[in-house]
C-alpha cells in the first residue's frame, strides 16, 4: 500500500500550502494565504524573526526617558480620575 501511495504521489505536483489567518470582521470565515510549496517554512522563519525583533525593541522603547516623560501626565490624570470615585 505504501509503495502504491508513493508512486501516485511522485506522479503529481507538490500541492500549494495554505495559511489560515484570523478574520476579525467574521471569525467564522478565516482569510487564506496561498503559498507555493516550501514557502510556509520561510514564512514561519520570517515571523519568528519579527517576533524576536519586536521583543527586543519594545522594552527599549518603554524604558526610553522621552517616553517616561510623556507618560507621567497621563498616569497623573488617571490617578486623579480614579480618586474621584
Amino acid at each position: 500500500m505504501q509503495e502504491i501511495l508513493q508512486q501516485a504521489a511522485s506522479e503529481k505536483a507538490t500541492p500549494d500550502e495554505w495559511c489560515y489567518l484570523s478574520n476579525f470582521d467574521d471569525e467564522r470565515v478565516p482569510n487564506t494565504l496561498r503559498l507555493l510549496p516550501g514557502e510556509g517554512r520561510l514564512l514561519v522563519k520570517k515571523l519568528e524573526a519579527l517576533i524576536d525583533e519586536l521583543l527586543d525593541t519594545f522594552p527599549a522603547a518603554f524604558d526610553d526617558p522621552g517616553y517616561q516623560r510623556k507618560k507621567k501626565p497621563f498616569i497623573a490624570l488617571l490617578i486623579s480620575a480614579m480618586s474621584w470615585r
